[in-house]
């Protein structure tokens, strides 16, 4: 006779999420707690984190945690599908600052319990939240593939803002993510700092190229823009500001969607401007990894 905790492991729906962490004792509670008892197994890929991250997911008793040393971020991700013992069926990618809601944790259960061999994953969009309120048009419904057959899926040898390329169709879910990020501005300052500096590398080595297996239509279509047309747009810094804040009514978000608009301003002028540091100085000035 099956013991009582057998049969509620059986229960839980066929999937390993993988959490990637570096200090986020402020949020990894939160995204731990939506998906712990729901899913078979949960890792957590720690960064070398010098807070209380680590101590908080040891602290549980339903929660791997691995350690690696951060190379960058697409790097990182295929270091955990390629070290990690994942046995489910179904992979998850879950950031510390995201949330899986209760609806979307039934239409996970759903999708994956009917999926045909020709659905290799699944796509979801983020609810984003800055500074309390919900970016509806500022951020929209920007969908990313975050559940995957295992196997079928290894991301792009990209530093940063990397996505999986899916061997098979990527069919879209309703309910979202939502992020939140509770560790403040001065938080996602050094985050973007870092992200612009490895943006700007990526241009000069030519690693963000268009990848057509990019199986998310939206996805795709973005990257398209990203390297076919957004290089030969004067003035970005300012473009991208008036995209969000007009073309996409960001001004309806309120006083958040501007300074939302206005914070992305900065992170693109950051990118051009290291552009040009490295024209002037070199490759070697810096590196994607460190800041």
């Amino acid at each position: 006779m099956r013991s009582a905790k057998t049969g509620e492991r059986a229960r839980r729906c066929p999937l390993t999420v993988i959490v990637p962490t570096f200090n986020e004792e402020r949020n990894i509670k939160r995204a731990l707690d939506s998906v712990c008892g729901w899913a078979e197994r949960v890792w957590v890929v720690d960064s070398l984190s010098v807070d209380h991250t680590v101590a908080i997911c040891r602290a549980r008793g339903d929660v791997c945690v691995a350690a690696n040393r951060f190379e960058n971020y697409g790097a990182q991700w295929n270091w955990a599908l390629d070290n990690l013992p994942i046995e489910t069926e179904w992979v998850m990618k879950l950031d510390a600052d995201e949330v899986v809601t209760p609806e979307l944790r039934k239409e996970l259960e759903v999708g994956v319990a009917e999926a045909g061999p020709e659905v290799a994953g699944f796509a979801v969009w983020r609810k984003f939240t800055f500074m309390g309120k919900w970016l509806k048009h500022t951020s929209g419904k920007c969908y990313d593939v975050r559940v995957w057959r295992r196997g079928r899926g290894r991301f792009e040898p990209r530093s940063v803002n990397e996505h999986l390329v899916l061997e098979g169709r990527a069919q879209r879910l309703r309910s979202p993510l939502l992020h939140e990020d509770r560790k403040g501005i001065g938080a996602w300052v050094w985050r973007h700092n870092r992200y612009s500096t490895m943006e700007a590398g990526e241009y000069f080595q030519r690693m963000s190229h268009w990848d057509e297996r990019l199986s998310d239509k939206g996805v795709a279509l973005r990257r398209l823009v990203k390297n076919r047309v957004w290089p030969w747009v004067p003035c970005k810094p300012m473009v991208h500001f008036l995209y969000l804040a007009v073309f996409r009514l960001g001004f309806l978000d309120g006083k958040a969607g501007i300074e939302y608009a206005k914070l992305r301003y900065f992170y693109y002028y950051l990118i051009e401007l290291k552009k040009k540091e490295l024209r002037i100085m070199g490759r070697g000035a810096f590196t994607g990894g460190n800041v």
